[in-house]
């Protein structure tokens, strides 16, 4: 959901060397290992909300792809990482009100986690079917207990915070057994 340069998005390399508008800039991009982001300088647009304005605070950060969610964690609490996303649900309810830990959950811009359904082949080719799917499965209680509640369940194909969500379309299939 970020601004690319018109004229960046012509270039072959785009997609591994995006060109912004924001206050930090792709130095390195080590494919399944790291993102290298360095400040912009030139920065000086910050929102209205925001409450500093100019070039960011921090000189750098660095972002590691560690895909499993028991190594990142292990990275937060050996002090590898500062930040993770994404830590094993249980765990992460047993850091909330850890003097060393802030645990924060939030909607995240975008198409929630979700699960595709096979419409070319029988039964889930039958839209009847797949409406019974999803009027069967309750989201909610799936968060509760899959999730220890951290996650909002996915109403829509849009989380709440997308701009332009529309609340109708998560009143569509609620759960209905």
């Amino acid at each position: 959901m970020g601004i690319p340069s018109p004229a960046a998005l012509g270039n072959a390399d785009f997609a591994q060397k995006p060109v912004g508008s924001g206050p930090f800039m792709v130095q390195e991009w080590a494919a399944q290992d790291h993102l290298t982001l360095t400040r912009n300088p030139e920065y000086s647009w910050a929102p209205e909300f925001a409450t500093h304005d100019g070039p960011a605070l921090l000189d750098e950060v660095i972002f590691r792809f560690l895909p499993e969610p028991a190594t990142r964690l292990a990275a937060l609490e050996t002090g590898e990482a500062q930040v993770i996303e994404d830590p094993p649900a249980q765990d992460a309810s047993a850091l909330i009100g850890s003097e060393s830990y802030n645990v924060r959950t939030f909607s995240a811009p975008g198409m929630p986690a979700h699960l595709m359904i096979n419409t070319q082949k029988s039964p889930t080719d039958d839209l009847r079917v797949r409406q019974a799917i999803i009027y069967a499965i309750n989201q909610d209680q799936i968060v509760q207990l899959g999730f220890n509640g951290l996650s909002t369940a996915a109403h829509s194909v849009l989380s709440p915070t997308t701009p332009s969500y529309n609340e109708a379309a998560a009143e569509l299939y609620e759960y209905d057994p």
